[in-house]
């Protein structure tokens, strides 16, 4: 993690703190599994990544291949 700069990692860290904290409050009290949560989130962070045009998560890269 060398090549990683100080600001990436504490960005990180507190992006992850926070989607922790939401999902254990969420699942606290909606009575969900964070296993459902966090399937959730993913799919939704690979639907939200297709939405930028040079991401790998591309809906439209198949048909321009």
């Amino acid at each position: 993690m060398s090549n990683v700069s100080p600001e990436l990692l504490k960005t990180a860290n507190d992006v992850t703190d926070l989607i922790e904290d939401m999902v254990e409050y969420y699942c606290r009290e909606e009575q969900v599994s964070g296993e459902k949560v966090y399937t959730m989130i993913a799919t939704l962070c690979a639907i939200k990544l297709s939405d930028f045009p040079d991401s790998r998560f591309s809906r439209y890269q198949s048909e321009e291949e």
